[in-house]
């Protein structure tokens, strides 16, 4: 093959490139694929009740009928992107419990979680209004990112989000989509390796940030208090939401709070089996691309195992 020969077939490999980048740039624009979602769009507006949660009024004084479930965690147990109050994984379990729950016995779920919450925030407002409302049983939801100074994958996203929506302008849709989505990756891979640092020892014997330690510190508090006041205790592993399967990326941290909850004999139980079953992609589990807080599926999967759990676990025992 000559020099002339060689070139030919070379601009017509950078033609044919060409003419595919083009093609698919038509595609996307003719059916309006949004290179990079707005992070605001469609954003809920929620409605607390007087005692500042987002839930329905419940007096302090609890009835003699009522068995009472008192819940805190941060934005994952808050509901954050979900419209609807009654989609909430809590409120989902408090519908599923009365449903099976036998003549005279009413459950009650009180959701005292708010946006941004670690383990030592839910041990205070434990102390300071939880209990105020006699619960037969304390479940605190634990997110991985509680050890950590860091928020959600969904909160790193946001200056990028906005850096990428600022310089798309003069770009084409299929550069902006691409760009957007390694964009992504490269975060929540930053994300998995600063988790890991949050909960492995270094040298000294401690973590990075130390608040692993914190945390360990307000489990074992929390457990303390639900003695003093006779109420059950169990803890809930909510998982991140990224690759749920057999290879989970956050496994080992995931086994790290599991061992230190169960070495405290205290209760806990881990939806990650439950959203490793599910047959969809992670991203589907979000509110949207942006926001990689669970949806309502989300939510429905993390009820059914919740309920499932409860049930058979003997925490419900009267």
């Amino acid at each position: 093959m000559n020099a002339k020969t060689t070139l030919t077939a070379l601009l017509l490999v950078i033609i044919s490139i060409a003419l595919t980048l083009l093609g698919l740039e038509v595609v996307f624009r003719i059916a309006g694929v949004d290179p990079i979602p707005d992070a605001e769009k469609d954003r809920p507006d929620y409605e607390l009740n007087s005692k500042g949660l987002r839930d329905y009024e419940y007096d302090y004084e609890k009835p003699d009928s009522v068995f009472r479930i008192v819940v805190t965690g941060d934005s994952f147990t808050y509901g954050t992107g979900v419209h609807s109050l009654d989609d909430i994984f809590l409120k989902r379990l408090e519908r599923m419990l009365n449903a099976k729950a036998g003549s005279g016995l009413i459950y009650e779920v009180i959701n005292g979680s708010q946006p941004g919450y670690n383990t030592p925030e839910e041990y205070e407002w434990l102390k300071k209004e939880g209990i105020r409302y006699s619960p037969d049983l304390i479940i605190v939801v634990y997110f991985f990112n509680d050890a950590t100074y860091m928020g959600t994958v969904t909160s790193l996203m946001r200056p990028i989000h906005e850096e990428a929506a600022e310089q798309s302008g003069g770009h084409s849709v299929l550069y902006s989509y691409v760009k957007y989505r390694i964009m992504r990756r490269v975060i929540s891979r930053r994300t998995m390796e600063e988790y890991r640092q949050a909960y492995f020892e270094g040298k000294g014997g401690m973590t990075k940030s130390g608040l692993w330690e914190k945390c360990k510190e307000s489990i074992v508090g929390i457990e303390g208090l639900a003695q003093s006041i006779d109420a059950r205790l169990t803890f809930v592993i909510f998982p991140i939401l990224i690759d749920l399967d057999e290879d989970y990326a956050f496994q080992d941290i995931h086994d790290i709070v599991v061992d230190f909850i169960t070495q405290n004999d205290i209760a806990v139980h881990s939806l990650l089996p439950a959203f490793v079953k599910y047959e969809g992609k992670s991203e589907s589990l979000w509110v949207n691309i942006v926001n990689a807080h669970p949806n309502e599926t989300g939510h429905e999967i993390a009820a059914q195992s919740l309920t499932t759990y409860l049930m058979e676990s003997g925490l419900l025992a009267r």
